[in-house]
């Protein structure tokens, strides 16, 4: 599971908001995150990654992957 997936995961399971409604906050294409949340797609490009941590409330370094976790 990506960062990315994740955090919208944790932040969609945590509040009472929908992918729908942070797609239109941060003004990304609600089947991109649908695509993000299924873990179809790993990641957005970085314009979208920083509208979408903006939108979620978290610093866009929460989205890093860490390295150990790249060398899976």
């Amino acid at each position: 599971m990506s960062r990315i997936q994740e955090c919208l995961i944790d932040y969609i399971n945590n509040t009472d908001r929908t992918i729908h409604q942070i797609s239109q906050e941060s003004k990304i294409n609600h089947s991109q995150l649908y695509r993000v949340a299924s873990g179809e797609r790993k990641n957005l490009g970085l314009q979208a990654s920083f509208r979408l941590s903006d939108a979620l409330g978290v610093d866009i370094n929460e989205f890093r992957e860490d390295e150990e976790d790249e060398s899976r």
